[in-house]
């Protein structure tokens, strides 16, 4: 009976898999053809703008054309620009539900497959008694890819087919003449299919690099499909980066190169001048893109992105400018005296960056979302290195892929923010919250042009994006600081002057504020430093949103542009030595601008920089005023992985100061 339940439920399962994937591919369908509509839209709406009001100009109606005042065709393509970004709205989140329904299939089928292995033997006989071979499957799905000649979705299938092939062979060690020449078929399918995804990849990758091949910056795009992939992240994971980059500007072009990556054709900008090209001109020639990873971490990111964009443009500013920020400085004095008591005193070895981690974290869910409970905080904590990991991963989605793990790590986040968000809802219409306490307030209570306010969704996504900022960026950063200061006595003796004579200038008891934060300006510039030698984003995409020139060098429309902060930050032109640790590299006017970019640069530089600040700073007065330390691995290295981090956790042993 339980072999017949189990082949019932698998019967179940498989049905709802199919619907679903058709509803769900018919929604992403009509989501392009939308998307299509909402291009053409804003783009006839951009060409009558340069028009005069009194022009008159030909709208198509069939075969025919009328002659319309500019007015009426600007009021049309207004009204269906609307309607398109309304329909998308309404389509994202049915693919959302979709896909989150579609999830839970899969796992109700991995779990019924681990549960009773011998299901597998009644699966293949299913399929043959129903006449639907695992060929039959894997040539309908194949078929609607050929069809979009669609590399990409091909190989995913290729893979994932593969894999279930192979476990089912492995739970099933015998198998009848029928059962193994359907496991031939489907491995020799999906084989085959695997080496014409590759080829249709080279064949259109190169047919579209070779219109223009003469203009498009020289360098090497690598293997079909992960380009140079591996390459560009096996630098990070051996711990020099910044070979991936210096290697292609030797080889190629200090200005710009082509490569692949994340697969993508990528053109990268190096120098000043690339970064001053990048940061000046966002949404004008470029905009803001990541990998494909990002849209399915976080889904809010595919809507409607430049209005998102300049909401939050419009909505920080006013959180992390200077003068909101003053009044949480004492908070991150309390939150970060009681990280120490906690987990630094009465410790005689300790691991560095298990602990930094764990103070972004918790002083960023006290900033941005009042979590005062420091062991509610570390559980949340978790999950965050799996997000950062997965955003930049290959975007394979298999059980125990970075990528998967990735997104079920944001979930878990997104499911707790949701309740966080209803429940400050409620205390903000009772009184028990107040409209400043937060930057959750503040998004919650925020309203854009068309005095609306935002959805839970995006307000969770963006609460979960900040997080994953504050808590790398600040972790990073801080644990590198106590590397270089062990490395370097005569550094932390010129830190740890200026840090006591702020602490004998203060009461007993008394918390740090904004003018004692201004006074470290040593301690800034050994932050800096450190930012500089080991910045905790390597750099970001942008995509060409038009066709342009860059110095003599054809940038193709939907090409994606790299900038790298080591390009300038270890180039010796304008850094010299630049291995070497060097505060006063950032005494009088500092470096020369758009080289210095930790934080990116021009008018969209990170809104959070200050927030870094204080919090790099309010870490390295109480790191000082109360210990000593040593390395206990002398030549530890550093890993990429995405982010920056010591290979072993930098494990120390503290010498606290007497009082």
């Amino acid at each position: 009976m339980a072999d017949e339940a189990n082949k019932t439920a698998f019967v179940e399962i498989q049905g709802r898999m199919i619907e679903t994937t058709a509803k769900l591919k018919q929604v992403q369908n009509q989501m392009r053809n939308k998307e299509s509509e909402k291009k053409r839209a804003y783009l006839t709406l951009e060409e009558l703008r340069q028009l005069s009001d009194d022009t008159n100009t030909y709208k198509s109606i069939g075969r025919t054309f009328i002659l319309e005042p500019k007015p009426v065709l600007m009021n049309e393509q207004e009204k269906k620009l609307n309607d398109c970004e309304t329909a998308i709205v309404s389509l994202q989140t049915s693919k959302e539900y979709l896909e989150k329904q579609l999830a839970e299939v899969e796992t109700n089928l991995r779990e019924l497959l681990q549960q009773d292995p011998g299901l597998a033997r009644q699966i293949m006989s299913m399929a043959v008694v129903q006449k639907v071979s695992v060929t039959t499957l894997l040539l309908v799905q194949y078929s609607s890819s050929f069809l979009v000649l669609n590399p990409h979705t091909l190989l995913s299938i290729s893979i994932q087919f593969l894999i279930f092939i192979y476990t089912l062979t492995k739970s099933c060690k015998q198998f009848g003449r029928t059962y193994k020449m359907e496991i031939l078929n489907a491995t020799l399918l999906s084989l085959f299919v695997l080496v014409v995804s590759f080829f249709l990849h080279f064949f259109l990758h190169h047919s579209k690099i070779n219109e223009d091949h003469k203009l498009l910056p020289p360098g090497r795009t690598g293997w079909p499909l992960i380009g140079e992939s591996i390459e560009f992240l096996a630098s990070g994971w051996k711990g020099h980066p910044e070979k991936f980059i210096f290697e292609r500007m030797s080889r190629f072009s200090p200005l710009a190169f082509k490569t692949s990556l994340m697969l993508e054709d990528v053109v990268v900008l190096c120098g000043a001048q690339g970064n001053k090209f990048l940061f000046s001109n966002e949404n004008k020639l470029v905009q803001v893109w990541w990998p494909a990873s990002v849209d399915k971490i976080f889904p809010s990111n595919k809507k409607a992105y430049k209005t998102q964009t300049l909401k939050m443009r419009n909505m920080l500013p006013n959180f992390f400018k200077p003068e909101a920020l003053q009044r949480y400085v004492p908070i991150m004095d309390v939150v970060t005296q009681r990280h120490f008591a906690d987990m630094w005193e009465g410790k005689e070895k300790i691991v560095t960056y298990e602990l930094t981690r764990s103070f972004a974290f918790c002083l960023a869910c006290k900033i941005f979302v009042s979590i005062d409970d420091f062991e509610r905080a570390r559980y949340l904590s978790g999950p965050f290195e799996s997000i950062v990991t997965g955003i930049l991963a290959i975007p394979i989605d298999l059980p125990g892929t970075p990528f998967r793990r990735g997104i079920n790590a944001a979930n878990f986040i997104r499911d707790e923010l949701v309740d966080i968000v209803k429940q400050r809802k409620i205390d903000l219409n009772e009184g028990r919250a107040t409209p400043t306490q937060d930057i959750l307030s503040h998004m919650i209570l925020f309203k854009d042009e068309a005095d609306k306010f935002l959805e839970d969704y995006d307000i969770v996504d963006k609460i979960l994006g900040l997080l994953i900022g504050g808590h790398d960026t600040a972790s990073s950063t801080t644990a590198f600081v106590v590397k270089y200061l062990a490395e370097l006595p005569e550094i932390y003796n010129g830190v740890y002057k200026e840090q006591m004579e702020i602490a004998k200038s203060k009461a007993h008891g008394e918390l740090l504020n904004w003018e004692d934060l201004s006074k470290m300006k040593y301690s800034w510039k050994v932050a800096c430093e450190v930012l500089r030698l080991v910045p905790p984003l390597q750099g970001t995409f942008r995509e060409a949103i038009s066709d342009f020139m860059y110095n003599g060098y054809s940038i193709p429309k939907g090409w994606k542009l790299y900038w790298n902060a080591f390009s300038t930050h270890k180039n010796r032109e304008y850094f010299p030595e630049p291995e070497k640790f060097d505060p006063s590299r950032f005494e009088g006017s500092g470096p020369v601008p758009y080289t210095f970019v930790p934080f990116g640069g021009g008018p969209h530089m990170c809104p959070g920089k200050e927030y870094a600040r204080l919090e790099i700073l309010v870490f390295m007065h109480h790191l000082v005023r109360r210990f000593k330390w040593e390395k206990i691995i002398p030549d530890e290295g550093i890993v990429y992985n995405p982010m920056p981090g010591p290979a072993k956790g930098l494990p120390i042993r503290l010498y606290p100061h007497k009082a």
